[in-house]
């Protein structure tokens, strides 16, 4: 049964002291990891706020909602 496209939205703030850690592995494993190692994820991007928060917001596109309901392991970030 086919659910319809999707969107994970996932809203977060980090510590400043740990601000720089995050961006790091985030631009380089995370979104990747997503996209390319979990079945059905198509698109991943982020935005960092300018002014309120939270800070920085992320968005992922899956091609069906069923997606979520997978009982596949996420790939561990490294």
């Amino acid at each position: 049964m086919s659910g319809g496209k999707a969107i994970l939205i996932v809203w977060t703030d980090i510590p400043a002291e740990e601000e720089d850690a995050f961006n790091e592995r985030y631009n380089r494993e995370h979104v990747r990891s997503r996209v390319v190692d979990l079945p059905g994820f198509t698109k991943g991007r982020r935005f960092v706020a300018i002014t309120g928060g939270p800070k920085y917001v992320a968005l992922y596109d899956v091609e069906d909602i069923s997606v979520f309901r997978s009982e596949r392991p996420i790939p561990a970030a490294h």
